[in-house]
């Protein structure tokens, strides 16, 4: 798969590499691998809804974007004056994106597949995910049962 404008990775194998063995890889799936921004904000544009504010605008999205809980923030507060104490919204909000269909249908952002395919020359490596730590194993099986990971990280069988 190609990406325009994206450049190649290199063609490795295991007799030959130019780079040294890759022993860590960090990166925050949330956004990157997966379309979880979507899901978020179809969870929390259904709560504004159902309390009748306005769904979610360009600018605040952008405003809140990458910053940890932040529809329990100030600055999206300000914004929503939802007729609820924050408290309720804290805990409506997780529950709303938990069971919202489209949770429960996370999809791979483009390029994912490539990069789960770029470490099969390993024999196996471990993925955190929020709720344990699991070594997936060449075949792509994630060891922990009904986490959406598990369908993601299948992707390099």
């Amino acid at each position: 798969m190609n990406i325009r404008g994206a450049p190649s990775l290199p063609k490795l194998t295991k007799t030959a590499a130019s780079f040294p063995p890759v022993r860590a890889c960090i990166f925050d799936m949330d956004g990157l691998l997966i379309n979880s921004e979507d899901i978020i904000t179809l969870a929390i544009n259904h709560l504004l809804e159902k309390r009748g504010r306005p769904a979610f605008t360009r600018s605040i999205r952008a405003q809140l974007m990458g910053v940890p809980d932040s529809t329990n923030g100030e600055v999206f507060h300000e914004w929503a004056k939802l007729p609820i104490p924050r408290e309720q919204f804290a805990h409506e909000s997780p529950e709303q994106i938990t069971k919202s269909h489209s949770y429960k249908l996370q999809i791979s952002k483009p390029g994912t597949k490539r990069l789960l395919d770029f470490f099969r020359l390993t024999d196996g490596f471990w993925v955190m995910t929020r709720d344990r730590v699991a070594f997936v194993k060449l075949n792509g099986r994630l060891w922990h049962k009904g986490h959406n990971a598990q369908r993601m990280f299948s992707l390099r069988g």
